[in-house]
């Protein structure tokens, strides 16, 4: 951590941004240069179901304990770069569709709940995007 954060500085960039479900977590990362530097998640101007959507693509992989594949990488890229505007439909039924593929068929909410049993995790609503299913006629796994 020490050496990447170091790198960072002699690049002269910004500390890599950090998702953390935990409800005792910090804002931003800390011991960043020149103080803490926020995260996607905690910036002013999200889209409401960007960020609905951007935190379920986090807590899946944080329930799954994967790094994200190339579909999951490829939307939250774009859900960081443009959360300040809702998501497409076609982002919101592929992490639908990535959710529905969990062995133990669970949705998100469900996933969620079994890691909350261990840890302390801040509370997630996924309304507005079951609500963007629900109109398009599609199961939610979101939950």
């Amino acid at each position: 951590e020490h050496a990447a954060r170091h790198f960072l500085e002699l690049l002269g960039e910004k500390p890599l941004p950090l998702f953390n479900p935990l409800s005792a977590a910090g804002v931003g990362v800390p011991g960043a240069v020149g103080g803490v530097a926020a995260a996607p998640q905690q910036r002013a101007g999200w889209d409401p179901t960007a960020k609905q959507l951007y935190n379920a693509l986090n807590l899946l992989v944080v329930c799954w304990d994967s790094p994200p594949g190339p579909a999951l990488a490829s939307i939250k890229q774009k859900v960081e770069r443009f959360g300040d505007r809702p998501p497409f439909l076609s982002q919101v039924k592929a992490v639908n569709t990535i959710i529905s593929r969990d062995f133990k068929k669970r949705t998100l909410t469900e996933m969620i709940d079994e890691l909350a049993t261990e840890n302390k995790i801040k509370p997630y609503r996924f309304e507005l995007l079951n609500e963007l299913l629900e109109e398009a006629g599609i199961e939610s796994k979101y939950g």
